[in-house]
């Protein structure tokens, strides 16, 4: 029994340490690199722009407050149909929706990025081709 307990006294020290060292932080833990402070914000003229069936050129006016020099935006959206950013103007957005060729309304998000400021997204909504609730028929009297 004195074996037993001798033997737990020498053990208490090995285990607090594997106690101490396990719950440090390691440095898979720690930020790596410099951090970016996100003090800008981004504003847009609206969160919605909608889209005609047709499709078309579509532009998003924006405005980064608190900007830095040499920043520019990025732009992703979740859907193929809506493409061709242009930042070539500061403080309009251009892009281009395709036409629907569906018979579904649709929604693209779109997202602005600004490497100093959170992300901020819009919705493109398009609508969906009416079908006429009746067929034509070319008839000839006789």
């Amino acid at each position: 029994m004195r074996t037993i307990k001798n033997l737990m006294w020498a053990l208490l020290p090995i285990f607090a340490l594997t106690f101490v060292v396990g719950c440090e932080k390691g440095p898979e833990d720690e930020p790596q690199g410099p951090q970016v402070v996100k003090d800008s914000v981004i504003k847009l003229s609206a969160n919605k722009v909608e889209a005609s069936l047709a499709g078309g050129d579509y532009t998003m006016i924006y405005e980064i407050e608190n900007a830095h020099a040499g920043e520019k935006i990025s732009v992703e959206a979740a859907e193929s149909w809506v493409h061709s950013f242009n930042y070539g103007i500061t403080g309009a957005l251009g892009f281009t929706v395709e036409a629907n060729p569906t018979d579904a309304e649709r929604e693209c998000l779109v997202t602005v990025k600004y490497r100093y400021a959170e992300d901020v997204v819009f919705t493109v909504k398009q609508g969906a081709a009416v079908k006429a609730g009746f067929a034509l028929e070319n008839i000839t009297a006789t």
